[in-house]
């Protein structure tokens, strides 16, 4: 989901302007970023199968933002309504 922008320009491009050049250059940036990011993608695909895929705690952890992560989960609209949906029943 995160690299859906970059994916969804090519269609985008090529119904906005209906410039070959211009979908033409999408595509090559595409192709480049794609090979470029082989080597991560498989690491993460790996990660995935093996179960070794860090929490949300642990990558904010290692971003050193864990206190806004605290913070964030602290003050969790979502999280109220779930409280409050389970003492109502």
């Amino acid at each position: 989901m995160r690299w859906a922008g970059l994916v969804l320009m090519i269609p985008l491009i090529c119904f906005r302007t209906q410039d070959l050049v211009q979908l033409g250059f999408v595509l090559f940036a595409n192709a480049l970023f794609w090979i470029a990011m082989l080597p991560e993608l498989k690491q993460y695909f790996h990660l995935r199968k093996t179960g070794g895929l860090p929490d949300k705690e642990e990558v904010a952890e290692f971003m050193g933002m864990d206190g806004v992560y605290r913070y964030i989960q602290r003050f969790n609209v979502l999280k109220l309504f779930r409280k409050k949906s389970d003492d109502e029943v």
